[in-house]
């Protein structure tokens, strides 16, 4: 786990240490390893248990070369890397290397060559430009409170509270966004005066002028791909992340479905050392204890299982901690069993992994299959393509009853998408 945090000049004014230190302080346990990097107009810092990803080191810090701070990684570094060095330039050093080269030598269009997850922020004292920037995914959170003077960005929320100007105020309009969608989506927070960067954009600072634009990194037209194509695809992305993951023990929260399932097999397959946390309800019948088809995938799947037992009367106290941790309010109910199993994780695993959300990208609702025959019959006649695929079409986003396919109940499916 890292952060990272800062501030950025608009006006000709002097930092508030006080509260560039507040910042860090209340970062704390996101990492003890604390790098800062300060020039004129702008000032970083980086948290990390282990290197962090910040350029220039603390040794070389000078206030007239590009630097920048990195929380994440960058999947194609060595690559990039080696396309600057043919460029003659030096961008090896680390991920905060490697962007504040590549941003100063080619701007903007350098981030459409980034694949990975990260939020980052980068000064060119040179050009006399600030970029903060999020990854396409939106897998790193990115913070932002703005005043006439100065913009302060960091990985939480709790981090930009340091500063006096900010307050705890919510604002009324995404109170109603929140309990329409259930959650706030960027650029929008549920307190005023606090913004999110949106996923695949960065924020660029110009001698005070500033902009928020999109990074086109992603294409988003359609793959022309066939079912099977699409599948074998998925499945060598999918072995690819597990295989990249070095952590020797690694814990899995295991409902029994094709999505946490999947990655136990994967896992596996790869000779590490699995275990599997599956949280149930001490109430008869409960239709949210998943214990039966976690403990049989498993068994199956020869991993270490551990149960942990949740009393109703919990629930209360749970869902308060779940608040006091989270950044921002999601309406979702696994909230408090997460955060019962990533407690009984806490000491034993290095790295905790999740299915929750996959589900339907592997198959698991049960009416997947009506999906596909949807799918199929559109390629009949015009008429009774429209008609017959409509059909399937309009079957298949029904709500599904929950119940969910297994993986251990479906071999042909599971063979079919895990080979």
């Amino acid at each position: 786990m890292g952060a990272i945090c800062g501030q950025i000049g608009l006006e000709p004014r002097a930092f508030d240490e006080g509260i560039l230190d507040g910042m860090i302080s209340r970062l704390g346990h996101r990492g003890g390893e604390v790098t800062r990097i300060r020039w004129r107009d702008a000032w970083f810092a980086a948290l990390s248990d282990g290197p962090p990803a910040v350029w220039p080191a603390p040794s070389q810090n000078a206030l007239t070369v590009p630097g920048g701070v990195v929380d994440g990684r960058v999947d194609n570094e060595r690559d990039l890397v080696a396309e600057l060095a043919r460029e003659g330039r030096q961008g090896g050093a680390n991920a905060g290397h490697l962007l504040s080269t590549g941003l100063s030598a080619h701007g903007p269009a350098f981030l459409a060559r980034l694949k990975g997850f990260y939020a980052a922020a980068v000064h060119d004292p040179t050009a006399d430009t600030t970029w903060l920037i999020r990854d396409p995914i939106g897998m790193r959170p990115l913070y932002l409170h703005r005043t006439r003077s100065r913009i302060l960005f960091a990985s939480e929320i709790r981090a930009l509270l340091a500063d006096p100007s900010v307050r705890l105020e919510l604002d009324p309009p995404q109170l109603r966004v929140l309990l329409s969608l259930g959650f706030n989506p960027a650029p929008h927070s549920l307190l005023k005066g606090i913004h999110k960067m949106p996923p695949g954009h960065f924020l660029q600072v110009t001698r005070g002028d500033v902009k928020v634009h999109r990074a086109d990194a992603l294409d988003s037209g359609e793959l022309d791909l066939s079912f099977d194509a699409a599948v074998d695809a998925y499945r060598g992305i999918l072995q690819g992340v597990v295989r990249r993951c070095a952590a020797e023990k690694t814990g899995i929260l295991l409902s029994g479905g094709v999505d946490s399932s999947a990655l136990a097999l994967l896992r596996t397959r790869e000779g590490k050392e699995v275990t599997t946390y599956t949280a149930g309800l001490a109430r008869e019948g409960a239709e949210e204890d998943e214990r039966t088809a976690a403990w049989q995938a498993a068994r199956a799947l020869g991993t270490v299982h551990r149960e942990r037992m949740i009393d109703p009367s919990e629930i209360p106290a749970l869902f308060a901690a779940t608040a006091r941790i989270c950044e921002e309010p999601v309406a979702a109910a696994w909230g408090p069993l997460f955060l019962r199993l990533a407690e009984a994780a806490t000491g034993q695993v290095k790295l905790l992994w999740s299915g929750q959300g996959a589900g339907a990208l592997h198959g698991e609702d049960p009416v997947w299959r009506w999906v596909l025959m949807g799918e199929w019959v559109s390629g009949l006649p015009p008429l009774l393509g429209r008609v017959v695929g409509g059909v399937g079409r309009r079957i298949g986003s029904l709500k599904s009853d929950g119940t969910g396919s297994r993986i251990l109940s479906f071999t042909e499916e599971r063979d079919r998408i895990y080979g």
